[in-house]
């Protein structure tokens, strides 16, 4: 897809959070590449599936509608909270409290959620391209 000269991808479908990161083609085509963007929404069992994130894509274009450049590239992590009778929620992990991961209805199926678990599965998979709700505003 970059080498046709797409200047995004999206992939969907593993229900988990992946990698983002810019790929070049031969002739030096820049393509940003999310892999996946997990689940907005899950009420899955499995902690991984929690964790999702919006991606925040700031371009430039000229008048005609060419794209001049990327201005600024990031995902905004997010956490599904459910309880153990559902409520189903969206939060950015950065207002995602501690109190709302120990009483997140995950904990039936397998280890509770706890927020270093979460920050260290989004540093994990984001990297550089994980911003915070709050620094978009």
């Amino acid at each position: 897809l970059c080498d046709g000269g797409a200047d995004l991808i999206i992939g969907t479908h593993p229900h988990v959070l992946q990698p983002v990161e810019w790929i070049e083609s031969d002739t030096g085509h820049r393509t940003l590449c999310a892999y996946s963007l997990g689940n907005f929404i899950s009420g899955q069992h499995k902690r991984p599936t929690m964790l999702g994130g919006i991606l925040d894509l700031r371009l430039k274009f000229d008048p005609d509608g060419t794209l001049l450049e990327t201005v600024s590239a990031g995902v905004i992590p997010t956490v599904t909270y459910y309880g153990s009778k559902g409520g189903y929620t969206v939060y950015p992990l950065e207002q995602f409290t501690e109190e709302q991961a120990a009483a997140h209805g995950v904990k039936k199926y397998e280890k509770p959620l706890t927020l270093d678990y979460l920050n260290d599965l989004k540093d994990k998979v984001l990297g550089d391209f994980a911003v915070t709700w709050e620094s978009l505003q």
